[in-house]
């Protein structure tokens, strides 16, 4: 495979109190509190201004999705990688021709990371949904993707091990060039793939990647508007912090999901009322501006009407509690039990 550029398309998602694009004098801060997450926005990485890039999807054929499956009934497809990338190998080319093949043939075409394999680099920031965070010290930096193992390593020195022992995620070192953070890797298992389109590489694949703060949310704001444009609504998950709601709005969002753990950890000591206060100002705050509000994590039959005593929230987001409430008594009684709630507040 030849070099190529690979732009991974990632948003933040999950906010802090301490500002976007936080960073320290010395270098970025990825996480500049605990609940600071980061989720692709994309499944995808995208092309550079110019020269090779990676491979992008079949233009002959749609991905097929499970929302498309539910809304329509149609058949579900796997996305299929263009085989015309002028950066594909000959044999590289008939692997992916291969599994294209199956795809059309109505056949699985799960990526490893779905069966809980290590996905390799750079597809490690590419799995939507879950957020990776980081963890920065002196010495390394860790990521962690929040389904499941999936963990990297990256080591704050300038050189490689000699010989490099090829891994799942190979071997990162890393340095900081002002306000970007360089990671170069080899080493990598050949049986990781390195896109959605499941694109093969050999054990010589040398990977560099660099992360850099956006400032001010301008990363989001066309993302936002992709999403809004196939009519797609958008919620921020973020602190109960007022000083982020004007900025949630100036992207372009349509509501806030205010994150509720603190509330909750705080409802079950019996000292909820300061950490209430502030949830209540902040809806607040998002109604005056314009923003609906929705909120989740750790809500449940015992915390939630208190917390649904703020005006207009719009919407609710449980699980844990739900199912764990439907394994005693069963899954209509449960759900009839929080509706009962939300329908009283």
């Amino acid at each position: 495979m030849r070099p190529v550029s690979l732009i991974p398309a990632l948003a933040v998602l999950f906010f802090s109190a301490s500002g976007w694009g936080a960073a320290t004098d010395s270098h970025p801060d990825f996480a500049p509190n605990p609940s600071v997450g980061w989720v692709s926005a994309g499944v995808r990485l995208l092309p550079p201004p110019s020269g090779p890039g990676p491979v992008v999807a079949d233009p002959g054929r749609r991905q097929i999705s499970n929302n498309d499956v539910r809304a329509s009934g149609a058949q579900a497809l796997f996305a299929m990688g263009d085989l015309s990338a002028p950066i594909l190998q000959p044999w590289a080319r008939e692997q992916m021709r291969q599994r294209n093949e199956r795809v059309l043939a109505g056949k699985p075409a799960f990526s490893r990371q779905a069966s809980c394999w290590p996905v390799g680099t750079p597809g490690f920031l590419l799995y939507a949904v879950q957020p990776v965070y980081f963890v920065q010290t002196p010495k390394e930096i860790v990521m962690t993707w929040q389904a499941d193992h999936q963990i990297r390593h990256v080591y704050l020195t300038d050189r490689h091990a000699t010989p490099v022992k090829t891994s799942w995620y190979g071997e990162s070192i890393g340095h900081y060039e002002a306000d970007t953070l360089v990671v170069d890797t080899i080493g990598l298992d050949a049986r990781t793939s390195v896109d959605g389109f499941q694109t093969p590489h050999t054990d010589k694949l040398h990977v560099v990647e660099r992360f850099h703060l956006v400032e001010d949310g301008k990363h989001l704001e066309p993302v936002i508007q992709e999403l809004k444009d196939c009519g797609i609504r958008v919620s921020l998950f973020m602190d109960a912090d007022d000083a982020q709601i004007e900025l949630a709005k100036e992207v372009g969002a349509d509501r806030v999901e205010l994150y509720t753990e603190p509330y909750a950890a705080a409802y079950n000591t019996g000292n909820a009322e300061t950490v209430f206060e502030r949830y209540v100002q902040t809806a607040r705050k998002a109604q005056e501006v314009g923003l609906g509000v929705n909120a989740g994590h750790d809500l449940n039959l015992e915390n939630l009407g208190k917390f649904c005593s703020i005006p207009n929230i719009a919407e609710v987001s449980i699980g844990h509690a739900l199912i764990a409430d439907a394994l005693e008594v069963g899954l209509f009684n449960a759900v009839q039990a929080y509706l009962s709630i939300l329908e009283k507040a």
